[in-house]
């Protein structure tokens, strides 16, 4: 699905939350098709009965258009301030 360096960046997070053994809750930019899409992530560590890390779990959201609006309004404002 995604290319090669939107694969390794997206696998280092997973491995930062898989060591830290915590849960985390971030934006991932990413680039399919020249197109760039924002996902809202939620992940998290799964723990085996000796509660080792067995894997990781999570629920990815596109949240383009939300992004792009945030970004909008942000250059607007820049732009009115600049004036």
């Amino acid at each position: 699905v995604f290319d090669e360096e939107n694969a390794r960046t997206i696998m280092a997070n997973d491995a930062a939350i898989i060591a830290s053994r915590q849960p985390s809750e971030h934006e991932e930019p990413v680039l399919v098709n020249g197109r760039r899409i924002v996902y809202h992530s939620v992940k998290f560590p799964y723990f085996n009965e000796k509660g080792e890390v067995d894997g990781l779990c999570g629920m990815s959201t596109d949240v383009t258009a939300r992004a792009d609006a945030e970004k909008a309004v942000r250059e607007a404002k820049e732009a009115a301030e600049a004036a």
